[in-house]
């Protein structure tokens, strides 16, 4: 399957596509850190909608939730309990490999840090999957 990345995504993320199962399976130590570490990601349009891939920012879908079900949905039933996988991009800014949504509904609850686990980039060729799509 053939997706398109908008440029804002290739400039700001990861050179290489992970397994979430290879990451999750990482044993890591838990860290707290301070969501303005992370909320930049808020505003990059990482999310579809409606059958549309990479149009709807996290923070718009915060500004207006109920405009959004399907996120919402996903919201509700994230376990917050998990840590949020994180991992810095190439220009050294921590970047989320998993837990979007968990972050997002944390800190529409008002925290202002968030448990985390941070890869790092030597971990890369243990989590990288084949290829589902290009990224260039």
């Amino acid at each position: 399957m053939e997706k398109i990345l908008p440029q804002i995504i290739k400039d700001n993320c990861f050179d290489f596509w992970w397994d979430n199962a290879k990451v999750h399976a990482l044993d890591l130590p838990i860290e707290k850190i301070a969501v303005k570490e992370l909320d930049w990601i808020f505003d990059l349009p990482f999310w579809s909608n409606d059958g549309v891939n990479y149009c709807l920012k996290p923070r718009d879908f915060m500004k207006s939730p109920q405009n959004y079900p399907t996120h919402m949905a996903r919201l509700t039933a994230c376990d917050t309990t998990f840590p949020i996988d994180i991992m810095q991009n190439p220009h050294g800014k921590w970047l989320i490999l998993d837990g979007l949504h968990r972050l997002v509904r944390l800190v529409m609850e008002g925290n202002t840090t968030v448990r985390v686990r941070k890869l790092s980039r030597d971990l890369t060729s243990v989590i990288r999957k084949e290829k589902d799509y290009a990224i260039n």
